[in-house]
C-alpha cells in the first residue's frame, strides 16, 4: 500500500526519474494517472520522452 497525501505528491526530474517512479506505481497497479504542466516545453518534452516509453500501440 502506497499512502501519499494526493495534494503534496508530484512527480519531476528527468525523463529517466519520471519513468521510473511512474514504473513504481504501475508495479502496485495504478494504470491511470492525471498530469498537470507549468507550461508548454514540459508537456512538449513529456510526449516526446516520457510517454513513448509506456505506449502498447
Amino acid at each position: 500500500q502506497v499512502v501519499r497525501d494526493p495534494k503534496k505528491h508530484l512527480v519531476a526530474g528527468s525523463s529517466a526519474e519520471v519513468i521510473r517512479e511512474l514504473e513504481q506505481f504501475q508495479a502496485l497497479g495504478v494504470s491511470h494517472f492525471i498530469f498537470r504542466f507549468l507550461d508548454v516545453p514540459s508537456l512538449e518534452r513529456f510526449v516526446a520522452t516520457v510517454v513513448p516509453h509506456f505506449s502498447t500501440a
